[in-house]
């Protein structure tokens, strides 16, 4: 959605929810926060020993990582320790102990201290979504990483569901964007 808004995609290569939500974001923006925007699909943090990509590393925009397979491919263009991810809006922690491994996965529980070098020496991390997760649980998902000793710990917390709904609808964006956060889909 970045991208379309920043008018490096196509509009026509969105669903109808996706291409309004990025033309109501266009018209709310200013040009002053247009430029706070990445305009590229993948972010390396090399003093961090960090990637942090949308959808894949295969595919940065468009791929779901939503397996031991799909995360293998991105593992082989993995250039820093850790990766984070998006786009599914699902928690999921996929990792390998030594290069060419086949990557295992973690479905993380919130509160849980998850020490990731007890797993494996590269991971590509899912942080879930605040805004609008797909995992059938209505709460905000969110992680904190204390990248010194390298854990992490995954959060759930409620928000005004009611009212950021109402937000969406008054905004003139389609109802099944304000329905689908409350069933958590």
């Amino acid at each position: 959605h970045d991208l379309g808004v920043l008018g490096l995609l196509r509009l026509d290569s969105f669903v109808f929810e996706g291409r309004e939500a990025v033309n109501w974001t266009k018209a709310a923006l200013t040009e002053e926060q247009l430029k706070l925007i990445p305009d590229k699909p993948v972010v390396l943090l090399e003093d961090r020993g960090t990637t942090l990509v949308h959808g894949s590393l295969t595919d940065p925009v468009w791929e779901y990582i939503v397996s031991a397979e799909t995360a293998a491919k991105s593992f082989d263009r993995l250039t820093t320790p850790l990766g984070f991810f998006g786009h599914t809006h699902l928690p999921m922690i996929y990792y390998t102990a030594v290069s060419g491994d086949r990557p295992r996965e973690l479905k993380p529980v919130p509160g849980e201290r998850i020490f990731l070098s007890e797993l494996g020496e590269r991971w590509l991390v899912n942080p879930g979504s605040v805004g609008q997760p797909r995992d059938r649980d209505s709460r905000a998902c969110y992680l904190v990483l204390d990248d010194e000793r390298m854990v992490i710990i995954y959060h759930r917390c409620d928000y005004h569901l009611e009212k950021s709904s109402k937000k969406i609808i008054t905004a003139g964006l389609p109802g099944s964007l304000a329905d689908r956060l409350a069933l958590g889909i």
